[in-house]
């Protein structure tokens, strides 16, 4: 069966995708750029470095959750299809953000609301686990090869901009409410918005239709009983190299996300200067992306990757001389477009060479893992052990885990084969 599909055809099947990719992250991260003020609704008695370690601890149970729900939706779609998937894990991450949204704060119903905020993060992360490779690999099996770079950076990008969506969502707050107002009511609202848009978008959802190298496969009788042992027994080293090129994906959007808390409660900026880092990152970053995604299929995969890697050490270097002197924030701003350079490459190729890893047999769940997994340690652990260390007198620490996870992802970029094809073309 063919995948030959029309431009219009295409760009219905990127908005579907993109789409939920977008709304997805509005929902998971609007946990972290809250933080402070999740802090006080269900933390109120704890001092303020045990509270926002108990934030960071809820952060992370949703991080830790992404593996598992890659895990599961990823062996259905390799098993029955990817198209159910995106229906199922669009409904779990809504109704889980309209729930922290809802949830009355510690001082209404005492620990039980911490359990059940507990409860919501790990459902918004098993979902994600298996929204974000779910997209990836259904519009890949769609798209021919020459162009596939292209449009799963937009993914990436739409991607990014639920992360500016909620960043910008925080910076409008901040500008339209009272900080007391922020924090015993208004921090509610984007959960409550992000919900009334997943719904909006289950309904366009449901008119997708089946890949057909997944039909093709069906046909032929080639649908593994077990995609994740053969995974295992087969391509181990690639599932490595996945979460290694993930690494510095993961790392720079917790970074980014974490910079609010970072920079208003560590180094005393103000809260609209916090935000507005964040913010002015995911816009350059989704400006950047669909330019590097277009040049990764004129240059090769490869060759964009580990560029971008290996130039994120001097800009990193570069940010943590500037970021605590007197020219800051102003100057921080204008050297973090210079930063966003190197990123941006690295996001618009990335989750193109961890899909063509893998044939279409254990795609989902090759990519499904390599994914999580990758985001859950240098994503979902990056601010838990960025407070330790600054704790420790690191001030810097976000910065140079980032370089370290830089340094990690060249390294896996370095053992693809310089042209890269994939391993069984869609």
């Amino acid at each position: 069966m063919s995948s030959s599909v029309t431009i219009k055809q295409q760009h219905k099947l990127l908005f579907i995708t993109a789409a939920g990719g977008a709304l997805e992250f509005y929902d998971f991260t609007l946990f972290m750029l809250f933080a402070s003020h999740i802090r006080s609704a269900f933390f109120p008695e704890a001092g303020l470095v045990t509270g926002l370690s108990g934030v960071m601890l809820l952060f992370f149970a949703g991080y830790l959750a992404r593996p598992l729900g890659g895990l599961v939706f990823s062996y259905f779609g390799d098993r029955f299809g990817r198209r159910n998937q995106f229906l199922i894990t669009l409904s779990l991450m809504s109704c889980s953000t309209l729930a922290i949204g809802l949830i009355p704060d510690y001082g209404s119903i005492g620990p039980a609301a911490v359990i059940m905020v507990m409860i919501s993060r790990i459902l918004q992360g098993a979902s994600v686990g298996g929204e974000i490779p779910g997209s990836v690999v259904y519009l890949a099996e769609w798209l021919p090869y020459r162009c596939r770079g292209r449009y799963i950076s937009i993914i990436i990008t739409a991607i990014t901009s639920g992360n500016l969506a909620g960043s910008l969502t925080g910076y409008i707050l901040t500008l339209s409410l009272s900080e007391s107002q922020i924090s015993e009511w208004g921090w509610r609202l984007p959960f409550i918005l992000g919900f009334a848009l997943g719904m909006v978008l289950l309904l366009a959802r449901r008119q997708m239709q089946e890949t057909p190298p997944f039909l093709d496969l069906v046909q032929a009788n080639g649908v593994l009983q077990n995609p994740f042992l053969t995974l295992m027994k087969q391509q181990p080293f690639r599932v490595v190299q996945g979460i290694c090129l993930a690494s510095v994906p993961a790392c720079m959007v917790s970074f980014f996300l974490y910079a609010p808390v970072w920079l208003g409660q560590h180094l005393k900026w103000s809260a609209a200067s916090s935000f507005s880092l964040s913010t002015l990152a995911f816009l350059t970053i989704c400006s950047q992306v669909p330019f590097y995604g277009w040049l990764s299929d004129q240059i090769g995969r490869k060759r964009l990757n580990m560029t971008g890697a290996l130039l994120l050490l001097p800009g990193l270097w570069l940010f943590s001389q500037i970021i605590s002197s007197e020219a800051a924030p102003y100057t921080s701003l204008i050297l973090l477009l210079i930063t966003t350079i190197p990123l941006s490459m690295v996001l618009a190729s990335y989750e193109t060479i961890i899909v063509e890893l893998y044939p279409t047999t254990t795609r989902f769940t090759g990519l499904g893992l390599s994914h999580n997994i990758g985001f859950t340690i240098f994503g979902g652990l990056f601010p838990l052990t960025a407070e330790y260390l600054i704790e420790g007198g690191c001030i810097m620490a976000p910065l140079i885990l980032a370089g370290g996870c830089a340094i990690l992802n060249s390294l896996a970029a370095y053992q693809l084969p310089f042209n890269m094809k994939p391993v069984a073309q869609p």
